[in-house]
């Protein structure tokens, strides 16, 4: 079994290191691309969205580098999200692709059960122990957390850096040396030491920046090819930005949501405003 997934922010780097640490075989696509775009868009109904498109273009490249099996999260939610995966099975089998798919969704649409048959069917291929692909997926998952963080950090802090581009320069640095890293737990050391050189940076809080916030559809929001590196754009003006929708946060909500105790903050901040379920 070889996994490919699809593009979504950084998440490509933290499936690399949980791929790693299982010692499986995977494939990472290109990065969203024109190409990708392209391809996705001829092989996708017109009418469909963006992030669709996109993605079918990821799994057509992961599938002719070698990969036979698809991660993807799926989703019950108010999109068409929840579709994609039957959607795009059908069209990969019409194009002559032989291809599984592991589709990750909630407990509560699946059964318990299910879902940890789903997440087991990952590691198959791992001669792992079960407390070492437990391990495994910790890891993934704090360097998902960090990965955000210094992101985070870079673009807010990018409008009071005393040496312009310097938040640009050290985000790029650390993702290209995270990346080329095969070993998943200097990989985290990599993240925390770029983390902490964030916390650290030059900074001048008496300036007055321009502060935006971006926000909107989540995969719009956190791809940057989709959004045209919007993030990129503002911070080489100088221009502090926050954005609260990132994966970590996506999948800790996603958690939380079966306990109830998902987006607390974001409903108190509401509640005033919008009492009501929506």
């Amino acid at each position: 079994m070889t996994i490919t997934i699809p593009h979504l922010g950084n998440v490509y780097i933290a499936a690399k290191i949980l791929f790693d640490s299982l010692e499986i075989d995977y494939v990472i696509p290109p990065l969203n691309n024109k190409e990708a775009l392209f391809i996705g868009s001829k092989y996708s109904p017109e009418e469909i969205c963006f992030p669709f498109k996109l993605m079918l273009g990821n799994y057509i490249a992961g599938v002719e580098q070698g990969a036979d099996t698809v991660l993807v999260v799926g989703s019950c939610g108010p999109c068409r999200f929840g579709e994609y995966s039957e959607l795009q099975v059908k069209i990969l089998q019409q194009l002559g692709y032989n291809v599984d798919f592991i589709i990750i969704e909630p407990a509560k649409s699946i059964g318990l059960h299910e879902l940890l048959n789903r997440i087991k069917k990952i590691g198959s291929g791992s001669k792992k122990s079960a407390r070492k692909k437990f391990e495994a997926v910790i890891l993934a998952y704090n360097a998902m957390c960090l990965l955000d963080d210094i992101e985070s950090q870079a673009n807010f802090k990018a409008g009071y850096e005393n040496n312009p581009g310097e938040c640009k320069r050290l985000l790029n640095s650390c993702k290209k040396e995270t990346y080329s890293c095969d070993e998943p737990q200097k990989a985290l050391d990599i993240l925390r030491s770029y983390q902490s050189k964030f916390r650290n940076l030059s900074t001048d809080y008496s300036k007055k920046p321009i502060k935006i916030a971006i926000i909107g559809e989540i995969y719009t929001v956190i791809e940057p090819f989709t959004n045209l590196y919007i993030e990129d754009v503002l911070m080489d003006m100088e221009v502090s930005t926050k954005r609260n929708l990132t994966a970590s946060w996506w999948l800790k909500d996603a958690l939380l949501k079966t306990i109830k105790l998902n987006s607390r903050e974001l409903l108190e901040a509401s509640n005033e405003f919008l009492p009501l379920y929506i």
